[in-house]
C-alpha cells in the first residue's frame, strides 16, 4: 500500500507557499534556491513547476510498467504567487489578485498540457486514463469567486454544504475508451476512485469503502452503472455542519450546534438551492435525517455532543508525530 515515489510538501499550511526553501522527495530533503523561504516575489523555485518536471521525469523513467500518477497540484489557490502574469498582465481587472489567480489556473492548464502530449509522445496515450478534478468548489477569499463566476451560480462556496461547495466538474480523457464528447450527470464523489481504479487494474479493493466504481459511466454503459444510496458529507472546522445528497433530494443542517434542523431542496428543479421544501416533504427528511445519524463516525478528537473538539495534541500523539502550534494563532484545544 502507498505510493512508490513521491515528491512535494509534508505539511498542507507550508503549501500555501509556493516559493519554500524545502520539499521532500521520498526522505530526502530537498533545498530549494528560495532564501528563506520568503512569501513573495523574486525567488527561484516555483514549486508547481518543480512538480511538473518530477512528474515528467518519473513518467520517462518508468515505461517499463504499468503507470499510476496523482499528480495534485496546489494551483489555483492562496498565497497569489505566480511567476509571470503572461498574457493577464495588461488586463485592466480592479484586483492584481485576480490577474494572479487567472495566471495560476493557465499554468496549470499549459502542465497538464505538458503531460498529456508526453504521453502521445511516448505513444502511450491510447493506453492511459487521464482523470481532472478539484478537490471543492471555489473559496470565497478576496472576491475572485464573484470576480470570475467560479461556481458558475450556484450556491455556496468552499466549506459549504451547498452546491457551490460541494459539486465540482470532472474530466475523463482516455482516447479510444471513454466516449469523446459525451457527457455524464452520475453522482459520484471522491470515494469512488478507488473501487473504479480497482476495477480497471483487477486490483480486488480490500477492507470497507463507501465508494462504487464508476468504471461503466466512463465506459459510456450507463445501464450497468450502479448508484449510490445518498452521498454525506460533514465539516467540524469553525460551524459544524453536514449534508447529504439522496437522488435528485440535497438535505442541509447548518449548524450541527443548534440541533439536527434540516433543510431540503429538489435539485432537479432548483439546482441553485432557494427554495428550502423541508415542510412539504417531510417523509424525504426523515430519510435524509437517518441517513445523516447513520454516516456520522464520532471522533474523540471531533465530538463532544456534537460540539467541534479539536485536540491537536492527541491526535498527533495517537499518529506518531510532533504537535506544532500555528504561531500567531489562539490554538483551540
Amino acid at each position: 500500500q502507498g505510493f512508490d515515489h513521491f515528491f512535494g510538501y509534508l505539511d498542507q499550511r507550508k503549501a500555501h507557499n509556493y516559493y519554500p526553501d524545502h520539499l521532500w522527495r521520498n526522505s530526502e530533503y530537498v533545498a530549494l534556491d528560495n532564501p528563506g523561504g520568503a512569501w513573495g516575489k523574486g525567488n527561484q523555485d516555483y514549486s508547481h513547476d518543480l512538480m511538473t518536471e518530477e512528474a515528467v521525469n518519473w513518467i520517462t523513467a518508468n515505461l517499463d510498467q504499468p503507470l499510476f500518477l496523482y499528480l495534485a497540484y496546489c494551483i489555483p489557490h492562496t498565497h497569489w504567487q505566480v511567476p509571470e502574469l503572461g498574457e493577464y498582465a495588461d488586463k485592466d481587472w480592479p484586483e492584481e489578485r485576480f490577474k494572479v489567480q487567472a495566471a495560476m489556473v493557465s499554468r496549470m492548464d499549459r502542465d497538464i498540457g505538458r503531460i498529456k502530449r508526453l504521453l502521445e509522445e511516448l505513444e502511450i496515450a491510447d493506453d492511459t486514463l487521464i482523470i481532472f478534478n478539484s478537490d471543492n468548489g471555489a473559496h470565497g477569499q478576496g472576491g475572485t469567486r464573484e470576480f470570475f463566476d467560479t461556481t458558475a451560480g450556484l450556491k455556496g462556496r468552499k466549506r459549504e454544504m451547498t452546491e457551490g461547495g460541494v459539486r465540482s466538474p470532472m474530466l475523463a480523457y482516455w482516447p479510444g475508451t471513454v466516449p469523446a464528447g459525451t457527457r455524464s450527470d452520475h453522482i459520484s464523489a471522491f470515494w469512488d476512485f478507488m473501487p473504479t481504479l480497482g476495477e480497471l487494474t483487477g486490483e480486488p479493493i480490500v477492507g470497507l469503502t463507501d465508494g462504487i466504481s464508476m468504471l461503466p459511466t466512463l465506459l459510456g454503459d450507463t445501464d450497468a452503472q450502479v448508484q449510490h444510496r445518498y452521498l454525506y458529507w460533514e465539516l467540524y472546522e469553525g460551524r459544524p455542519s453536514c449534508g447529504v445528497r439522496m437522488g435528485k433530494w440535497k438535505g442541509i443542517v447548518l449548524d450541527r450546534r443548534k440541533g439536527m434542523e434540516i433543510e431540503l431542496y429538489d435539485l432537479e428543479a432548483d439546482e441553485t438551492e432557494e427554495v428550502n421544501v423541508a415542510h412539504q416533504y417531510p417523509e424525504v427528511v426523515e430519510a435524509i435525517r437517518k441517513a445523516m445519524l447513520e454516516a456520522h463516525e464520532p471522533s474523540p478528537f471531533w465530538d463532544k455532543g456534537n460540539q467541534p473538539l479539536y485536540n491537536g495534541p492527541a491526535a498527533c500523539e495517537l499518529n506518531g508525530v510532533t504537535f506544532e502550534p500555528r504561531v500567531g494563532k489562539k490554538n483551540k484545544q
